[in-house]
């Protein structure tokens, strides 16, 4: 069995966002109910660091929104067509440096 593509799927509130990225791992490699890579992939360490490394850039989005907003009687929701943008562009960039 070969490489499959790896998919970014967030749900933020009622909406899901799914995403595009440029990884992929072979089945036998992922763990569906942790959603990370198993010990016997190589570079396995890495690999979940970029996924921690990612869900920590949702919260950061989700954080910058409500602190953009908080002037608002009430904070409306991050549009999910926004989130899935800045996700996007944060997918793209190669280094950490370009995600920063």
């Amino acid at each position: 069995m070969g490489e499959t593509s790896i998919y970014l799927t967030v749900i933020y509130n009622t909406q899901r966002i799914r995403v595009h990225t440029d990884k992929k791992i072979n089945p036998k490699f992922w763990n569906s109910e942790i959603q990370k890579a198993r010990q016997g992939l190589t570079g396995y360490s890495s690999f979940n660091k970029w996924i921690k490394d990612v869900d920590a850039y949702v919260s950061k989005i989700d954080v910058d929104w409500k602190n953009q907003n908080s002037n608002k009687k009430e904070i409306p929701l991050l549009p999910g067509n926004i989130l899935k943008e800045k996700l996007r562009k944060y997918l793209s960039k190669e280094t950490k440096q370009e995600r920063e």
